[in-house]
């Protein structure tokens, strides 16, 4: 999968593509079907993106982006707020010079989704918004445990209850050692933005195609957040994929990506 780096705000930022790779300067050609960019949540990667890239790089344009301080990109501690992502999404359009792409965002990353369409509608085609909600309070519990790992006065456990109880345990190790990649400090800082994030007032003001999608399973962002962004948003329509939880991207990827290509279609017309 070819990769490629763009300096935002002195910051390398680390995206995948498809087609051919081109020279370090050059911009990879955008120009099939709709430009479909995938925002990752906090403690993932734009490589939880990649059988999605490969399943729709026949008919389109397809990117995926490692946010400060995940993946390969630059930046210790990520960034403070979904307004400053928010930003870095405006920015790193800016500079790939975009036509009106879909904005795909799981978790956070849906936030940051949200927060684009709500200030940048006009560079946008489409929202699909995986696992997320219009607002995102983080459990004062939680907060406390990264603080403290952060601090270097704790370890992190683990926890299944982000997983579907039907998950295979060779699918939860993939995701956990996806989310141990991560930086302490960086979750840490992802959970402080989550906690801040509140658009619940303002999400009739979405007007652009939006696709829903929510694991049945799913405690952290449960089926009433997802149905509720769908009863918001005017013109947006859920699914509620079975047998997956918070991370249905990698939970559930073929259930998750039919119903994607089914909405990019209509999208396309």
């Amino acid at each position: 999968m070819p990769a490629k780096y763009v300096y935002i705000d002195d910051l390398p930022i680390n995206y995948l593509h498809t087609g051919q790779t081109t020279l370090p300067d050059v911009i990879p050609d955008l120009g099939k079907g709709e430009v479909v960019l995938f925002v990752h949540g906090a403690a993932g990667d734009a490589t939880l993106w990649q059988p999605y890239l490969d399943s729709l790089a026949s008919q389109h344009s397809p990117l995926a982006i490692d946010l400060p301080g995940h993946g390969r990109s630059g930046g210790w501690e990520g960034l403070k707020s979904i307004p400053a992502y928010r930003e870095l999404i405006r920015k790193f359009a800016e500079r790939l010079s975009l036509r009106p792409f879909v904005l795909v965002g799981h978790s956070m990353g849906g936030a940051i989704a949200l927060d684009v369409a709500l200030h940048y509608p006009d560079r946008l085609r489409g929202l699909v918004l995986i696992s997320t909600g219009a607002r995102l309070r983080v459990a004062p519990q939680i907060l406390d445990a990264l603080k403290r790992a952060m601090e270097g006065k704790a370890r992190l456990t683990f926890d299944r209850t982000p997983y579907s109880p039907q998950t295979p345990e060779e699918t939860i190790h993939r995701i956990e050692r996806l989310r141990a990649s991560t930086d302490v400090r960086v979750q840490y800082f992802n959970m402080r933005a989550c906690d801040a994030f509140d658009v619940m007032d303002k999400l009739s003001q979405i007007q652009l195609p939006t696709l829903v999608l929510c694991g049945r399973d799913d405690l952290l962002t449960p089926v009433k957040y997802a149905e509720y962004l769908q009863k918001q948003i005017p013109h947006a329509r859920l699914a509620i994929i079975d047998r997956a939880g918070h991370w249905l991207p990698a939970e559930q990827p073929q259930a998750t990506l039919q119903a994607m290509e089914a909405f990019l279609k209509n999208l396309h017309g």
